[in-house]
């Protein structure tokens, strides 16, 4: 009987992730995550992964400034990829910090990345299902940025100059935004778990 009940309350419980701000982000406890927006207006076809070890995939993203795919889905159960890129002059964002996904602070986060040529990394640590709720984020800033940071749209006709504002000063004005750095713009979504939703994101890898 009371193996029956410890299901039960399993079946209904919620899981939490806290911060270091003891704040927590909720999500279900069920193992399907729900199909984001995009995945639902967009049949897009989910290719398998390919094997990277570490020192190709920093090539790729730091090396390679003209390759035409540009945002990727890293899943890294080693955590090497995480703990490199923390070390590195990135505008790293740690999902499951509740101020990370802030509209304002992805916002600034965006513009930046594009205005200075960094890599913009969405670090879903173990939660690859939490991408629906970075999706959300995202959308509060503009129902289109999601999309447009995942097909890359956010570049054509300097579409990012839309999301500054007058308050974010000299440093971003339209002429700083040159083509030097536009070209080391990256997109990363990063997890060490495998997630079909996470998988459609852009051109994925395995660290292995």
């Amino acid at each position: 009987m009371s193996s029956n009940k410890s299901k039960t309350t399993s079946k209904n419980s919620k899981i939490f992730h806290k911060t270091e701000k003891n704040e927590a982000i909720e999500r279900p406890a069920s193992s399907k995550p729900k199909e984001s927006d995009s995945a639902k207006t967009s049949e897009v076809k989910i290719s398998a992964p390919k094997e990277l070890n570490l020192k190709e995939m920093i090539g790729i993203i730091f090396d390679s400034p003209d390759i035409p795919d540009k945002c990727f889905s890293i899943i890294d159960e080693t955590t090497r990829v995480s703990a490199f890129l923390r070390h590195r002059d990135t505008n790293y964002l740690d999902c499951l910090e509740k101020q990370s996904m802030d509209p304002e602070r992805l916002r600034i986060a965006v513009i930046s990345a594009i205005r200075y040529g960094k890599v913009l990394i969405f670090d879903l640590i173990d939660s690859s299902d939490l991408i629906d709720y970075v999706e959300r984020s995202l959308n509060e800033v503009n129902p289109n940025l999601f999309k447009e940071l995942c097909d890359f749209s956010i570049l054509k006709n300097e579409r990012y100059l839309d999301y500054v504002e007058e308050k974010d000063g000299e440093d971003f004005k339209s002429f700083y935004f040159t083509d030097l750095n536009i070209r080391n713009f990256r997109v990363i979504f990063l997890s060490t778990k495998l997630n079909d939703n996470f998988l459609k994101l852009g051109k994925s890898f395995i660290i292995s």
